[in-house]
């Protein structure tokens, strides 16, 4: 049998928005602690129903220590709610942040970042 497919024309366009945590009190920042404190603000912000629209993601595989950054995957028409709710999120655990924009991009190559584990060769 055979699978059905959306034709590309069809599919609503998806945007990557990659965020650098800003705060000197912030020397470990836990993926878990991060994705969970994001979700309760979008909730809050965004509510289930306005959540569930957005097609918001946080992308484990390009999250960084030590550089402090994120990236957020949603879809390109919801992309100033994302960046205007994530703007609420002032405290992670007991500590108080900022969060930066530092660019969106329609794709993860764009946005500059590398993933976890990918080296370059020589």
């Amino acid at each position: 049998m055979k699978k059905l497919r959306l034709r590309p024309s069809l599919k609503e366009p998806k945007r990557y928005v990659a965020f650098r945590i800003i705060s000197p009190f912030a020397h470990e920042i836990c993926y878990e602690d991060l994705e969970s404190s994001v979700y309760n603000v979008l909730l809050e912000f965004l509510g289930e129903c306005g959540l569930s629209e957005v097609g918001f993601k946080l992308v484990k595989s390009l999250f960084d220590e030590e550089s402090k950054t994120f990236v957020v995957k949603c879809k390109a028409k919801y992309v100033p709610r994302i960046i205007a709710s994530l703007a609420f999120l002032s405290e992670l655990g007991n500590e108080k942040l900022v969060l930066r924009v530092l660019k969106v991009s329609g794709t993860i190559k764009g946005l500059g970042l590398k993933k976890k584990g990918s080296r370059k060769k020589s």
